[in-house]
């Protein structure tokens, strides 16, 4: 058992520890306290941090739309700024094309004024130069159509070479005499043509040559009249294939030609004749289509090689055929070197009536044609007419020319823009002059 003593010292540690026990309890209760104190103020100051963020990304929200607000006013200023621009650009360029039309009218009826003036003019010019009774009238005469004045100079010249193939190349082959003597001119004919060449001494030389071929026949008239047809016939087939290749050599077997009929009269009408019969646009003459008329019996009525059986040459060699022929009669009319009684008068005269009728495929190239072999010596003799022509052919005819002469039509509105409407003139063709 425990004394006294011991029982007072257990009892006093026993209330000692209970006494320590309610200091800590207190401690402890203390700490909590303070550490959830901690807490709430941690607490307040976060949510007020979040508060000021909250209230500055709301700031910071306002700002941006009322930036993208301002933004958005500017844009739309913007716009209607660039409308109101563009509708002002927009009335300017109404304005603009308003008296540009207003303007185009204006020139165009300018232009057609201008165009009727001036076709009224080349008429003018041209009738001047045919004449006070000429007329350019453009008649039917079965399947040809022709001016009358044109075929009132073509028909007796082209009877005379139907006479001479039907009537007098008969009789003179039927005769052994002629006939001999004719065989021998032929070949004089032949040999002597082959020869010519640029050169001004070999043209004095062989025109020598056929004038005397002429001349020993003189004594036989209808020898006479036949070996010039040959004579005639050989030129044309010359230019027809040389000088349809070589314009150039157009020039001296026109100085032949022009040196033989000044001597021999008749000779120019049958070299006239042959010329038509083998190129009709030299009258000018055009055939027209009959209804029933094949294409081939057509193409052959108006010139056409048939190559072989049945095979006719095309359209491009048929056009340089014509070309060549007419090369040659523009480069006859054009020649002033020596005496010439078939003038560029003749060529006025041609170029007037061609105008006259309604052109046809092949008509710009056949102007083109003449024009550049013949058209300096054209505008050199009138000089106040033949400018007016030319503007009648670039106002007037070239705009009439058919759709399918495209390209010949612009090649000779070309020609004529940067010769004759450019410089008031056309160089004379490039080597027409013979060699020295």
């Amino acid at each position: 058992m425990f004394s006294a003593s011991r029982k007072s010292l257990i009892s006093d540690t026993v209330y000692m520890l209970k006494l320590r026990s309610t200091e800590i309890t207190t401690d402890i209760n203390c700490c909590i306290t303070k550490i959830q104190e901690a807490e709430i103020e941690a607490l307040r100051k976060r949510q007020e941090e979040e508060d000021r963020i909250r209230r500055a990304q709301e700031e910071e929200a306002a700002r941006a739309r009322l930036a993208e607000e301002a933004a958005r006013r500017d844009r739309e200023k913007a716009a209607e700024e660039a409308a109101a621009a563009k509708r002002a650009e927009e009335k300017q360029a109404q304005d603009r094309a308003s008296q540009a039309a207003a303007a185009a009218t204006a020139r165009a009826a300018a232009e057609k004024q201008a165009a009727e003036s001036a076709k009224a003019a080349a008429a003018a010019a041209a009738a001047a130069a045919l004449g006070p009774n000429s007329q350019f009238e453009v008649s039917a005469l079965e399947d040809r159509i022709v001016s009358a004045d044109a075929w009132a100079y073509a028909e007796p010249r082209l009877e005379t070479i139907n006479r001479i193939k039907t009537q007098i190349k008969p009789a003179v082959t039927s005769n052994p005499a002629t006939r001999n003597a004719l065989f021998k001119a032929k070949m004089t004919i032949t040999q002597r043509t082959g020869q010519l060449t640029r050169s001004q001494k070999k043209v004095i030389e062989i025109a020598r040559a056929l004038d005397e071929n002429f001349k020993n026949c003189q004594a036989d008239p209808q020898l006479y009249e036949l070996v010039m047809d040959m004579t005639a016939k050989q030129i044309i087939k010359q230019a027809a294939t040389e000088v349809a290749v070589k314009r150039n050599m157009a020039f001296p077997l026109a100085i032949v030609c022009v040196l033989l009929f000044q001597k021999h009269a008749p000779f120019l009408d049958i070299l006239m004749g042959r010329f038509m019969r083998k190129c009709p646009y030299i009258a000018p003459l055009y055939f027209r289509k009959m209804p029933g008329e094949s294409m081939t019996d057509y193409q052959l009525k108006i010139g056409y090689k048939e190559k072989d059986e049945g095979v006719l040459e095309t359209e491009i060699q048929y056009g340089e055929r014509m070309c060549g022929i007419l090369s040659l009669y523009a480069a006859i009319v054009q020649t002033k070197s020596v005496p010439n009684n078939y003038g560029i008068s003749n060529g006025w005269t041609w170029i007037a009536r061609i105008l006259n009728m309604k052109p046809r495929r092949i008509t710009p190239l056949l102007l083109h044609t003449f024009l550049e072999v013949a058209g300096h010596e054209l505008l050199k003799t009138y000089p106040r007419q033949a400018p007016k022509l030319i503007r009648y052919m670039v106002q007037v005819a070239i705009p009439m020319m058919p759709a399918s002469a495209n390209a010949s039509t612009t090649r000779l509105k070309l020609f004529l823009e940067e010769t004759a409407l450019a410089k008031g003139t056309i160089d004379p063709y490039e080597s027409s002059h013979l060699e020295t």
